[in-house]
């Protein structure tokens, strides 16, 4: 029985190379923006010779927003609020494809401070006469914590999305050590394993960044739910212990899952508004 349920498994792992979830059709970005006044352009950047996807929302004028999405995943988690009538015509949006997800390809980067300085850049180019608003889910949420630190002069708040911020809960997931097998790895699709080893590295470098933490000065938004069973919901008591020097809003449901942009998108949303009226 147990041969039978391994040969399974390793069939389903293998069958990631035949299929990349991260890269959305067009024909689905087209339905999703169809009733949309700002439709999404899909552009690159430059990084040491790599060329880094995004998807552009909205006049550059506008207030910026820069959403990070989690691993795996990709611009489109985001689709759904980029499109939204509440925010479409009302800021300037871009969502990334993280490094060796969706349609930027090769190897992942698991350095947060070198996540960080890539997509600073877009903070950096910002137009318009406001700050930036920073959103991260799971994954996404290390990154945009490390961005917070950098580059808080440049932000109006950050909202975080189910993420994962601290180090010592994350090093408790076992997926991660399971996929780190040789023989899973050598299984994998490469956007699946750049999936995992980013996680196996996040621990250390999430506990390289918590001693910058108390330095954090603007106000962050915390959508965590208990039914989460992928992210501990214990992230949420981290947050709010370690950046003790400023204001972090709350919000937990007994029922909700770690999929929030897709099931509780209203709540992101609602955590934007808050921070662009502060």
């Amino acid at each position: 029985m147990w041969t039978v349920i391994v040969g399974i498994a390793l069939l389903l792992v293998s069958a990631t190379n035949f299929f990349n979830p991260t890269i959305i059709a067009d024909d689905k970005v087209i339905e999703a923006f169809q009733d949309s006044p700002q439709k999404p352009s899909s552009k690159y950047m430059d990084f040491n010779g790599r060329k880094i996807h995004y998807v552009e929302v909205g006049e550059a004028q506008k207030p910026l927003i820069l959403f990070i999405h989690g691993s795996p995943g990709s611009w489109s988690d985001f689709m759904g609020l980029l499109s939204s009538p509440e925010l479409n015509q009302q800021y300037h949006m871009i969502a990334i494809d993280r490094f060796g997800q969706g349609k930027t390809g090769g190897d992942y980067e698991a350095d947060l401070e070198v996540q960080s300085k890539v997509f600073g850049q877009f903070l950096k180019k910002n137009q318009s006469s406001e700050k930036a608003i920073l959103v991260g889910h799971s994954y996404g949420g290390a990154v945009v914590l490390q961005m917070t630190v950098d580059y808080q002069d440049k932000l109006k708040g950050t909202v975080f999305a189910a993420p994962i911020l601290s180090g010592e809960l994350q090093d408790e997931w076992w997926v991660r050590d399971v996929g780190n097998a040789k023989v899973v790895r050598f299984m994998l699709a490469d956007w699946l394993d750049n999936c995992n080893q980013e996680m196996m590295a996040v621990p250390d470098e999430l506990n390289k960044l918590q001693p910058s933490l108390k330095d954090i000065r603007i106000p962050l938004c915390m959508i965590h739910g208990e039914a989460d069973v992928l992210v501990p919901v214990g992230n949420i008591d981290y947050l709010v212990s370690e950046c003790y020097n400023t204001e972090v809003v709350v919000h937990t449901d007994e029922e909700m899952n770690h999929f929030i942009p897709w099931s509780h998108p209203h709540l992101i949303l609602e955590s934007i508004e808050y921070l662009s009226s502060q």
